[in-house]
């Protein structure tokens, strides 16, 4: 018996072997507003900016990502604090290391208590 598939859209049933042959030239059209989208050339310069701030990035930085902006973007996108990731971006410099806040002066009023000091 021969498998087929049920493509709803056309609401019949071709065999698999066809649909596969047929796949290229089976194009999803999707309409709407996209007046808002930037222009090719405007996409390409957002990615050639990225690109060159990426390459200003030290030799280190860039290894770690296997030279691919995109990596880096992901990695740094999904930082948390206190995760492993926070930690090894701390290492390689990419975010500041944390301000240890243990030496706070305690609040008080910033005119003083009023007494005069010996």
């Amino acid at each position: 018996m021969m498998r087929t598939l049920t493509v709803l859209l056309l609401g019949m049933k071709i065999p698999a072997f066809l649909l596969i042959l047929l796949s290229p030239f089976l194009v999803l059209r999707i309409f709407g507003d996209f007046s808002d989208l930037p222009t090719y050339q405007e996409a390409q310069n957002v990615i050639i900016a990225a690109k060159n701030a990426f390459d200003t990035l030290s030799a280190k930085i860039r290894e770690r990502f296997h030279n691919d902006p995109a990596a880096y973007y992901d990695f740094v996108r999904s930082l948390k604090k206190g995760s492993d990731d926070y930690d090894e971006a701390i290492d390689l410099g990419i975010i500041n290391r944390p301000l240890d806040n243990s030496h706070e002066v305690p609040p008080g009023s910033p005119e003083g208590s009023g007494k005069e000091v010996e």
